[in-house]
């Protein structure tokens, strides 16, 4: 998920993949060798949270950070169409959508500040990660740099849909600079479309001002981890690096470590059509797919 050479230089870091289904967390450190860090998969934290959300019989009051949305959202819109009250705080409130006038409609209200919350969105959960740590036998303090890949549709009017704006940006960032390095980013350049990754990057820091953060959308994040197995990173030519994850699907042309073309769609609808998916890639490949 993020550059080797980046990890190299930090004598412990926690990386994680936030995605529809799971959470994959690394704990890295360079004095050992990528396959002896420890690593755990665990449900995505928007699932446990919508879990606890439905067995909650009561009015809502949600503060903290952006959480993943999909079945999270629903399930939030879902209470308030019960007839109960749902109050968020406005970084909790984009985890059911990136445009606050839809979230309105919806039911649900906005406020500065909730005193006392029924439920706090924290999908990060560094406070969790770091006692584990120690509970390994570590010294938490090493910890210098904490590495976030989530999928982040950005922000958008209503004029547009969120994945039409979530490739606008993809392509102004690699137009200039067509690899995938280009959609790593610090706390400090992240584009301010990036709503969800910027909530990621504030949670971190709220935790300990004092860490590295590292910031990419989860989709190219796969393509970066294609490219660290060296088996791969030897090929010659175009390579078409395809990730099946359990929400979207990206699939990308490099030659050379350049992005040639890039695909995503939702993983539920091309998985039930394999030979739509073909198409899409030998069309992608011979680059005939608009």
């Amino acid at each position: 998920m993020i550059p080797l050479e980046v990890l190299a230089n930090c004598p412990d870091s926690i990386v994680m993949d936030i995605g529809t289904g799971t959470k994959d967390v690394m704990f890295f450190s360079a004095e050992n060798t990528l396959e002896n860090n420890v690593k755990l998969v665990v449900p995505a934290p928007a699932l446990l949270m919508a879990d606890q959300i439905v067995s909650y019989k009561g009015d809502l009051g949600i503060a903290g950070y952006t959480m993943g949305g999909g079945y999270l959202a629903k399930i939030l819109k879902k209470h308030s169409q019960l007839g109960f009250k749902v109050n968020m705080e406005t970084l909790p409130a984009y985890t059911i959508r990136n445009n606050l006038e839809e979230i309105k409609q919806s039911g649900v209200g906005i406020v500065d500040k909730i005193i006392s919350p029924s439920h706090f969105f924290d999908e990060i959960e560094l406070g969790f990660y770091f006692s584990l740590y120690e509970r390994f036998g570590k010294d938490v303090s090493k910890l210098r740099l904490v590495g976030i890949s989530a999928q982040d549709h950005g922000y958008h009017t209503d004029d547009e849909s969120s994945r039409n704006n979530r490739f606008k940006y993809f392509l102004n960032h690699l137009t200039p600079n067509p690899v995938p390095k280009a959609l790593v980013f610090t706390g400090k350049d992240l584009p301010s479309v990036f709503g969800r990754l910027a909530s990621g990057a504030k949670c971190v820091a709220d935790f300990n001002s004092k860490l590295r953060i590292l910031l990419i959308d989860t989709s190219f994040s796969a393509i970066l981890g294609c490219l660290i197995d060296p088996q791969v990173s030897s090929l010659k030519g175009p390579v078409l690096y395809v990730n099946f994850g359990n929400g979207h699907t990206m699939a990308c042309v490099l030659r050379e470590g350049i992005i040639q073309a890039f695909f995503e769609h939702h993983t539920r609808i091309i998985k039930q059509k394999p030979e739509i998916m073909r198409d899409y890639m030998v069309r992608l490949v011979e680059g005939k797919l608009p």
